[in-house]
């Protein structure tokens, strides 16, 4: 099958127009240290002093991976508008993730503060002897050893090839939309020109809060499964000179379902990373 540049360009906009949705761009950079309330990949975290820290079902400390001050970062529907959402992962070459059971939060957690004390300080966190991203040990496995500021960006995102069959199921009915019936052995890589392909490949790759997922790999969810909504991604990413590396160029993802995240609901979760 041969490429159809006018049919591309047909298809892109019927299915930027069809899936395109409000999502967050995460950016980090290397602005110094950070408060204990500031949004923020890594350091030292929030914490209420008034509840057990998070530990792994082993009994070790969780390491925050995401603090995110929802005052902090632009309104988006479905998403509480403020409180401090949190990830909290453990050190090693799985970074807490069981293939075996994604939304088992035994060695990662995702917590939610809906109200924020003041009195808190980072003394009194770090007295609580977690360990802390930039001070952990060379033999210790984490995707970055230091804490990175956050800015927020929003914008339109749409869904891209990386979730494959949730991708081609809305790619066939556009392209009956648009007069292309395409065969059952279709492979829009072969067949389509290559800024469509690229364009459909990049656009979900970065850091996100709602949107859509980039995947390495394969989507972990069947489809119809019951945690629809994207709530964080992490991607492996360059900032200033340092960076954050998830086993091979990999990317990070926490899906809930929409539901639950309405009812800040972060009891069950999953967790995937997957890299080259």
């Amino acid at each position: 099958m041969e490429s159809h540049f006018f049919e591309n360009s047909r298809i892109l906009s019927k299915l930027k127009e069809k899936t395109s949705v409000p999502a967050i761009k995460i950016t980090p950079s290397q602005k110094g240290h950070l408060s204990i309330f500031q949004s923020k990949f890594g350091g030292v975290p929030y914490w209420n002093l008034n509840k057990p820290y998070p530990v792994s079902s082993d009994g070790k400390k969780l390491v925050l991976l995401a603090q995110l001050n929802m005052e902090e970062v632009p309104p988006l529907d479905n998403f509480p508008m403020s409180g401090i959402l949190q990830f909290f992962i453990s050190q090693g070459n799985m970074y807490g993730l069981d293939f075996s059971n994604q939304t088992k939060q035994d060695f990662w957690r995702v917590v939610y503060h809906e109200k924020i004390s003041a009195a808190v300080t980072e003394n009194s966190v770090l007295d609580l002897g977690i360990p802390v991203s930039y001070s952990l040990g060379t033999d210790e496995i984490f995707p970055f050893s230091e804490e990175f500021a956050l800015s927020f960006q929003k914008t339109e995102t749409f869904l891209g090839i990386q979730s494959y069959d949730r991708f081609m199921n809305v790619l066939k009915e556009l392209g009956k939309e648009c007069g292309v019936d395409f065969p059952d052995d279709f492979d829009p890589y072969e067949s389509f020109g290559e800024s469509f392909v690229n364009e459909v490949s990049n656009c979900n790759v970065g850091h996100w809060l709602g949107g859509y997922p980039n995947f390495m790999q394969e989507d972990p969810r069947n489809l119809g499964h019951e945690c629809d909504t994207l709530l964080f991604q992490m991607d492996s990413d360059s900032v200033g000179n340092s960076g954050i590396m998830w086993g091979d160029m990999g990317t990070a993802n926490f899906f809930i379902s929409k539901d639950a995240l309405l009812r800040c609901d972060f009891s069950k979760v999953l967790y995937n990373w997957d890299c080259c």
